[in-house]
Order: structure tokens, then C-alpha cells, then sequence
């Protein structure tokens, strides 16, 4: 396997998601409880929860009559109390409790902030992604794949790839996620990885932490943090919730003195924006 400027490969663990679906025609609204058939789905809200315990904060929501996917605190108000919030891929459920909307707080750099998020009753690990109507068939976690391992040709394309970005990152890197899904619509399934560069006689151990995407020409960094202590990437789920073939992703970033949790789309040009979601300090 080659190396460059130390930099060697190992595999950690692979996930595959699923194809995400889902009928894009408006239809009668979903009931509030329970799950919802594709045919019936008219108005979605993803949620996800960050490091609050009971809470789930909102990412996006999209509402088919009116064709428009939106972010921010008005997607809580469409969900009603005591609804059913599907978790992706756990057969348990929670449900909005009678306080609903509560407030969580943020340290961000310019100081503390409050976000409104929704108050559930019922055990929520942390990194975990919901939907509400419970059962919605727009979005699912990535699920294991034990059998798909990267060959020798895509672990030197991963090392060409970071030591493009940054020559100077040594070390051994690690894959920590390898994902097939058709991302940007064109039909045909992309492949995206999740990759760490750990170098153990560095001042700073965890020398990179970022998002590969390879659209046919080989993997491209699109999203990444160099030489941050304790850096994690972690695609949680995705999505495809305004029905257009361009994948929306649940992204969580974490480093020592904070995290990201956040919603990114596919753009036309193939790139990552993000939506929404929290950013914090400790």
C-alpha cells in the first residue's frame, strides 16, 4: 500500500445506508401518532438530539402542498402534543411530552443563546435521528455493511485525496465510515467516507477528521477539521426530504471543547452546504 508522508491506511468500520424514498405528491395530512405510508405524507419534521438529555432539537421540516423545505423554530408548532416521534431504525418510539418546546442552551462564541427544542418523554441516545409523523419514509440512519471493505485502490485514493487537501498530515488513517448512496440524484450511487488521520508523536494526535465524497473522479474532501483535538466526524442519517434526488445529511462533528450537529444538502454543484443545526462550546 503506498504511503505518503506517513500516512497509512487501516480500516475501522463501514456502514451503508439504505436508499432513502418517499412519493413526492401532496397528499391529506398524516395522523399525529403512529407510522404514515408514503402515499399519505404531506408535512415531515427531522429532529435529532444533540448532548441535552430528553430533547430533540429541529433541522429542517417540509411541507408538500406548499412544495418548500424550511429550518428554525417553526417547525416545533406543526407537531402536536403527545405525538409519536419515530426514532430511525429503533423499534421504540417517544412521544412529545406536555411541556412540548423547551428551551436548551448554547455557548457560542459571542455568548450564550437559547434554542427551542422539543421536549419528548422516553430514553433518546445521544446521536440519534427522528422523524415526525413516526414512520415517515423520507430519511434512515446508515446501517451496517460487514461485508464491504475498501479495496487497496480506494484506500490510496482516500491517502491522495487528504494529502491534496494538506501535505503536511501524517500519520495512519482510519475509515470510519464507507457509505453507497446515489447522493445527487444523476441515478447512479456515490460513495462517501468518513476518514481520521491519527498520529501518536504529535503534539496533537487526531491530525485530521473529514467528509470524502467521490462522484466517479476519485474521492474529494468536502467537509473537514485539521489538527483539532479529539475530532470526530459521524454521518447519522440520510435524507431526502423536499422529494428532489439530492440527499440532505445529518452530520455530527464533535471536538474537545464542542460539537456540531448539523443538516447539509447536496447542491447542484456537488458540493455540501449547510442547513441548519447547533453549533456549540462546551
Amino acid at each position: 500500500m503506498r504511503r505518503l508522508a506517513g500516512l497509512a491506511t487501516t480500516v475501522f468500520a463501514i456502514t451503508l445506508p439504505v436508499a432513502c424514498g418517499g412519493s413526492s405528491k401532496p397528499a391529506a395530512r398524516a395522523p399525529a401518532s403512529g407510522g404514515v405510508a408514503a402515499s399519505r405524507l404531506d408535512l415531515v419534521v427531522l429532529l435529532a438530539r444533540g448532548p441535552m438529555e430528553g430533547l430533540l432539537v429541529p433541522l429542517a421540516c417540509y411541507d408538500a402542498k406548499v412544495a418548500t423545505l424550511w429550518t428554525g423554530d417553526g417547525c416545533l408548532s406543526r407537531i402536536p402534543t403527545g405525538a409519536a416521534i419515530g426514532l430511525l431504525e429503533v423499534p421504540v418510539q417517544a412521544r412529545a411530552s406536555a411541556e412540548h418546546v423547551a428551551l436548551a442552551t448554547c455557548n457560542r462564541p459571542e455568548g450564550m443563546t437559547s434554542i427551542q427544542a422539543l421536549s419528548v418523554a422516553g430514553d433518546i441516545d445521544r446521536g440519534a435521528v427522528a422523524l415526525w409523523p413516526a414512520g415517515a419514509p423520507v430519511a434512515q440512519r446508515a446501517s451496517a455493511d460487514p461485508e464491504w471493505e475498501t479495496s487497496s485502490a480506494e484506500d490510496e485514493a482516500l491517502v491522495g485525496a487528504v494529502a491534496t487537501l494538506d501535505a503536511s498530515v501524517q500519520g495512519e488513517m482510519i475509515i470510519q465510515q464507507a457509505l453507497r448512496s446515489d447522493l445527487d440524484g444523476d441515478g447512479r450511487p456515490e460513495r462517501l467516507y468518513v476518514v481520521a488521520v491519527d498520529d501518536d508523536s504529535a503534539d496533537i494526535p487526531r491530525r485530521f477528521s473529514g467528509v470524502l465524497i467521490d462522484w466517479g473522479q476519485g474521492p474529494k474532501v468536502v467537509l473537514s477539521r485539521a489538527a483539532t483535538p479529539g475530532e470526530e466526524h459521524a454521518v447519522r442519517a440520510l435524507a431526502d426530504l423536499d422529494h428532489d434526488g439530492r440527499r440532505e445529511l445529518v452530520i455530527d462533528e464533535r471536538w474537545n471543547d464542542g460539537y456540531d450537529l448539523g443538516l447539509w444538502r447536496v447542491t447542484e454543484a456537488r458540493a455540501l452546504e449547510r442547513m441548519a443545526g447547533i453549533d456549540c462550546d462546551r
